[in-house]
């Protein structure tokens, strides 16, 4: 459940005008070459990269700046980005919910294993 969450955390939202398989390719090739531009900008460069590809209409850029935030913690450039994209936000709701979840019901089996495996204490 987590894997397919964060799938969806990083899904590629294409712009409306893109329609062709050709154009697809060409907003894909795009986000591509922008994930490296940004890979380990510092925070406050990526803030505000992302926040001019927003005024200009980069999708690709801005897309790839709130991917390199998310994957790096930069909780503030990535909720900037999630107060603009209402869609992302959702998409980070259900991914924390699931992570939360998911290490809730690990730790207990931990507790669980560890119990049996030390009774008595």
């Amino acid at each position: 459940m987590l894997e397919s969450n964060e799938r969806r955390l990083f899904k590629l939202s294409f712009p409306e005008s893109t329609s062709t398989p050709s154009e697809l390719q060409r907003f894909r090739n795009s986000y591509r070459d922008c994930t490296f531009k940004v890979l380990n900008l510092e925070e406050e460069s990526l803030s505000r990269v992302m926040t001019r590809a927003s005024r200009v209409g980069d999708g690709a850029l801005e897309q790839a700046c709130y991917h390199e935030a998310v994957e790096r913690g930069l909780f503030s450039v990535a909720g900037e980005y999630r107060e603009r994209h209402p869609d992302a936000a959702e998409a980070w709701a259900t991914y924390e919910q699931t992570r939360l979840s998911e290490e809730a019901h690990a730790s207990s089996l931990t507790r669980a294993l560890l119990s049996t495996a030390n009774p008595g204490t």
